[in-house]
């Protein structure tokens, strides 16, 4: 080496390790302070070690190890204000830099002496923060691998007291160096700092950073197999609970997914999402909230971003089973969430799951269009059935009883053995494993969270409606000892209300957020497509290919999926579809109409008729707006318009069976499977009928009415019983709304009655009031569903009588129709003339116009006289009075035209003949003997058409 070259070496590791052999040497402009290696210079020259020039002896990459030593540990300088730590950063930095001037990288010696100064470095890093062999200073000592800590803050933050920012490619070359020589000992104490101030931070404070950290972090693949294996990376959260993934002291990756804005009363993260940006919100400007939630929003979709790029790094070939082991644990062990009244104390808060969910779907964005062929090259049903990660154990499948599910279990385990290692678990791959887990869990975290969002909004209406009473109740207590209790309840209960109200803003800024919900849309109109294609495996993965009737049975694969998968679909479309109708404007859902149409007909293929009732529920908020004219449950409905009507009309399938299956399944829902499923039912059916209302109003959709009425409309056909049904349904809903309307009208005289109200002890008033309410909106609930069934019977008699009229069923119809007829328009009708029927939806009139038009709808088909027969033999209800008072109360309200009037009024006549009829029968048979053969055994009746057994 030439005399040159040997200098330019010297001065090169002179000005990385900032060190000099003699004080002339000394830089005063050097970044760092130079340390004079004295010792170094007296070993050097009494062992006539290192070049020489002019007598001067110089550094060379040969006595890197002396100098290092000299530097640190025999001899470092006094009151130097950097620790060892950090004036190794220090060095690394500066071989960095020098490695990039062109006069090193030309020369090969040079190059080498930075590339062998930088792997020195890099050593005794490690020996100082592992096996403390270079003195350090107490606070140095007690910090440890913190110091590491100092240095990223330095390199992602900004200037930190005392500490070097992160050289440039450091830590990875450190992890490579020291991934099996104690790395774990160094980076756990890091990690679960920045683990900590994650947890600690809300999307208003510094998330940015100690996510970048993680990030960046688990974006050193060395690194990163350490991470996956220490300690802290998976708890046993049947110890911990699933509350436990969240404390940093359990897992260092779990409380970065706490970052959140929906509260928690475990996580006191800073600020506070609701203090700041939703308190006193009535007292706010509207701009100013929708301001805070927009950009609550950008917040998440930056977390979000940040985890999805952890996960996806962890994802890597080394460490992807550790990482896909880590997302089954999570969800395995918060089971609590499953529970319809969770222990929030023993579960992973709402914003851990949001989060969760979020990185899920992105994760499954790749595959997330039903026609990715990649993803039905690898999604396998018998994943529920036999995966080794997460257990489908215990939930209620679609089509299995519990001794069919264990048969299909050994089946489908023996025929995954055959195909592994004796004693492997089955193996599935990535895809198939995403897509399921992303499943289960939207169901314990989004869907979760928006059916306790409801019950919420009913607690806070029932709240409300409480306190209302109370405070109309505290005139009355004045100077009573009641007084300030009943006082301090309404002052606690209205703080409790405006304390959830707060809160609710924060879970609706999740729940509104456009671009997460419409990832959730897009995972269930995959996991729709999924479903359908498992049950018709002819489709080959084109949901649109699927051919009604299904077969039966139906394959094993679809029966032993999980009831949630289509009740959790049911409840998000409810859900976006009432609170958030403008993010399924365009949306992709012909899948999901496809789905609900199909399924909602397939009893066998999902047995619960609640589940399938669910999905009639989703069609009805569908229907355009003006459907229903604000009639049942409008509040309920979503703002949709007509913007999805296409839905109903698009595809071949939707249009030939939608109508057949909600008639089957509107007689279906009699058994629910619920512990209120007679009251249940009620509610469904109202929910169809609207359905059915606006499907008779379209012309190809009257059309197949046409004709399954035709085919099922005799016997114990589908539109017989749907027939029946309606009559069963008109019969219990009316006569339960006449005895509540008597009940009304008992307690609204005694009230109206001041001495007999005044002589009533203050208990039994309050009682009587609460009563009065509890009544009225039963009879407000009763009066609107029984209006409602029968204006459906009005509405499809139009065009469709024969099964009304069929001989077994047309004595039942009369009977029905009279009865309450006589209410209407008979002395009875004093008792239902309560004093505020609008209140209540009662329309007396109006009810009384579609009985009305029902009698003419039928009469109008009789042609041989059944109706009119039926009617005269009525001797419970009828009398020739009916029918004349119903024209007389119709006509004088203008609700019954001319023509009409003239057909009730020659109905009233064939009825007249009928019992005229009837009569002269009676005279001419009452002293006839008539042979027993011709006698009903058990009545003693003549038998009209007797048949020999």
């Amino acid at each position: 080496m030439s005399a040159s070259s040997e200098v330019l070496e010297d001065g090169l590791i002179r000005r990385i390790f900032a060190v000099a052999l003699y004080p002339e040497d000394v830089n005063a402009n050097s970044d760092a302070p130079i340390a004079v290696l004295g010792g170094l210079t007296e070993e050097l020259k009494s062992s006539n070690s290192g070049d020489s020039s002019q007598g001067k002896l110089l550094l060379s990459k040969d006595l890197l190890d002396r100098v290092v030593v000299s530097r640190l540990i025999e001899s470092p300088p006094d009151n130097y204000p950097q620790t060892p730590f950090q004036y190794l950063l220090g060095c690394y930095a500066r071989a960095s830099n020098e490695g990039r001037l062109k006069q090193v990288t030309d020369s090969p010696n040079l190059f080498a002496a930075v590339r062998s100064s930088k792997e020195l470095i890099v050593s005794y890093a490690g020996l100082l923060l592992i096996a403390g062999v270079v003195p350090q200073s107490p606070e140095a000592e007690t910090r440890g691998p913190l110091q590491l800590v100092d240095s990223i803050d330095a390199q992602f933050k900004g200037p930190v007291a005392g500490a070097v920012a992160l050289p440039a490619g450091f830590l990875e070359e450190f992890c490579a160096k020291h991934e099996t020589e104690g790395l774990d000992q160094i980076m756990r104490p890091v990690v679960k700092e920045y683990s900590r101030r994650v947890r600690a931070t809300s999307p208003l404070g510094d998330y940015v950073t100690p996510l970048s950290v993680i990030r960046f972090l688990t974006g050193i693949e060395p690194l990163a197999r350490v991470l996956v294996s220490v300690r802290e990376w998976l708890p046993d959260l049947k110890d911990v609970t699933g509350r436990g993934i969240e404390s940093p002291g359990s897992s260092w990756l779990g409380p970065c997914f706490s970052v959140s804005c929906i509260p928690d009363h475990v996580i006191a993260s800073t600020p506070s999402v609701v203090a700041s940006c939703f308190s006193n919100f009535e007292s706010r400007r509207q701009g100013d909230i929708v301001n805070s939630m927009n950009a609550l929003r950008m917040a998440a979709r930056q977390i979000q971003g940040e985890l999805h790029t952890i996960i996806k790094a962890l994802l890597g070939k080394s460490t992807r089973d550790a990482m896909v082991g880590w997302l089954a644990a999570v969800l395995e062990g918060n089971g609590e969430r499953a529970k319809m009244h969770m222990d929030p104390d023993r579960a992973a808060s709402h914003g851990f799951f949001v989060n969760l969910d979020a990185v899920l779907l992105k994760l499954c964005g790749p595959f997330m269009d039903p026609s990715n062929a990649n993803f039905w090259k690898r999604v396998d049903a018998r994943y529920v059935t036999a995966s080794p990660r997460i257990s489908f154990a215990g939930e209620t499948r679609l089509a299995m009883n519990a001794e069919e599910e264990t048969a299909w279990r050994e089946r489908v385990l023996s025929s995954l053995s055959s195909s592994t290692s004796a004693g492997s678990p089955p193996e599935f791959h990535f895809i198939c494993e995403c897509f399921f887990m992303t499943a289960k869990a939207l169901h314990l975290g989004v869907v979760k969270i928006m059916n306790e969002r409801i019950e919420v909004a009913q607690s806070l209406g029932h709240m409300e409606r409480q306190v209302v009473q109370v405070e109309a109740m505290l005139p009355s207590l004045a100077g009573m000892p009641q007084e300030r209790q009943y006082q301090r309840y309404v002052t606690e209960t209205r703080l409790a209300i405006k304390a959830e109200q707060d809160k609710a803003l924060a879970v609706e800024t999740v729940l509104g957020d456009a671009d997460f919900m419409g990832e959730v849309l897009a995972f269930y109109r995959l996991l729709s497509s999924f479903m359908l294609c498992t049950a018709c495996p002819p489709c080959g993965g084109n949901a649109s290919a699927v051919q009604l009737p299904l077969p039966e049975p139906p394959p094993q694969e679809f029966a032993s999926l999980p009831e949630y998968f289509v009740e959790d679909m049911a409840d998000v479309l409810l859900y976006v579809s009432r609170a958030y109708p403008h993010l399924l404007q365009n949306a992709k859902m012909d899948e999901l109409m496809l789905f609900l149409v199909v399924f909602m007909g397939s009893p066998a293929y999902v047995r619960s008729s609640h589940l399938r009732s669910r999905l009639s529920e989703v069609l009805h908020v569908w229907l355009p707006s003006s459907n229903t004219q604000g009639g049942w449950r409008a509040s309920m409905r979503s703002q949709l318009g007509s913007s999805l009507s296409y839905l109903f009309a698009g595809h071949p399938t939707v249009v030939s069976q939608l109508v057949p299956t909600l008639l089957r399944l509107y007689v279906d829902v009699e058994f629910t499977d619920r512990h209120n499923q007679f009251y249940m039912k009620f509610q469904s059916r109202q929910a169809l009928a609207d359905i059915l209302r606006y499907l008779w109003e379209q012309p190809q959709h009257k059309e197949v009415w046409h004709a399954y009425a035709a085919r099922e409309g005799s016997g114990s056909g589908g539109y017989v019983r749907f027939a029946n049904m309606l009559i069963t349904d008109a019969i219990f809903l009316l006569d339960e709304s006449l005895k509540k309307l008597q009940e009304v009208k008992e307690k609204e005289t005694l009230m109206a009655d001041e001495a007999r109200w005044a002589a009533l002890p203050e208990q039994e008033r309050r009682e009587t009031q609460s009563s009065l309410s509890t009544t009225g909106d039963q009879l407000r609930s009763l009066i609107t569903l029984a209006q409602g069934t029968i204006s459906t019977m009005s509405f499809t008699t139009a065009e469709i009588t024969g099964p009304f009229l069929l001989p077994e069923m047309v004595e039942r119809v009369a009977a029905a129709l009279d009865y309450f007829l006589k209410y209407l328009t008979g002395s009875e009708r004093r008792k239902l003339a309560i004093r505020e029927p609008d209140k209540y939806n009662f329309k007396p009139r109006e009810l009384l116009l579609s009985l009305i038009q029902v009698y003419l709808n039928l009469a109008a088909a009789d042609r041989p006289g059944a109706l009119a027969r039926a009617i005269a033999a009525d001797e419970r209800s009828y009398s020739p009075q009916m029918f004349p008072e119903a024209a007389k109360v119709l006509g004088a309200a203008g609700l019954l035209p001319p023509p009409q009037a003239a057909q009730l009024e020659v109905l009233a006549r064939r009825v007249e003949e009928a019992v005229a009829a009837v009569k002269e029968q009676e005279d001419l048979l009452q002293d006839a003997e008539v042979p027993s053969d011709f006698q009903d055994p058990i009545m003693m009746t003549l038998m009209t058409d007797p048949v020999l057994l």
